[in-house]
């Protein structure tokens, strides 16, 4: 009988860690979000070209950013620039600090940015005027992630406190946390 009570309470306090882990992991992922929306809405009323730019891995190179709005003045059609678009320089610089080349080239007085591209092998250079980013901006680019994300997140959260010792909801929370973590986090810079 004592044996027993003391291996029920080992399990109780296992379980107890375990709950407090993932559950630190799931509010983790939230803060994560919550921190590349804010650093992202620093950005508003900055100068940018009309196009954002994502960094790929698996090429190691900066691009024409996937969730760049069609619409945005960047990729008319005009300037031939398409999104996934190699960037190789922004104004003779490395794409790296690219908010910092905008909002050097807005403050010495220049009203665009050259950006030497490369698609499927062609290099080529355009120029592509400045704008400012502004909460519509903002909205059309970081909303329908960041809210789809948080939905998500909300989903595997619930479902994982609901019963928080079952092993399927444990699952199910963590892979919806996990998957959320894309969506929340999608263009941090």
């Amino acid at each position: 009988g004592r044996r027993r009570a003391i291996e029920a309470a080992a399990l109780t306090a296992r379980e107890r860690v375990v709950h407090g882990i993932l559950t630190g992991l799931m509010v983790a992922v939230l803060v994560y979000g919550l921190w590349a929306f804010w650093l992202f809405a620093l950005k508003i009323g900055q100068p940018f070209p009309g196009i954002l730019v994502g960094y790929e891995r698996y090429i190691a190179q900066y691009v024409v950013g996937n969730i760049t709005p069609d619409r945005w003045p960047g990729l008319e059609s005009q300037r031939g620039v398409h999104k996934g678009d190699v960037i190789l320089a922004i104004d003779g610089r490395p794409p790296q600090d690219f908010w910092q080349i905008y909002r050097d080239a807005a403050e010495s007085g220049a009203g665009s940015v050259t950006m030497r591209l490369e698609r499927d092998g062609r290099q080529w250079e355009t120029d592509l005027p400045l704008i400012r980013f502004g909460w519509q901006e903002f909205g059309e680019a970081k909303l329908p992630y960041f809210i789809p994300g948080l939905a998500l997140w909300l989903l595997g959260f619930a479902v994982y406190q609901a019963r928080s010792q079952a092993g399927a909801n444990q699952v199910f929370g963590l892979a919806v946390v996990g998957f959320s973590l894309l969506a929340l986090g999608v263009f941090t810079v």
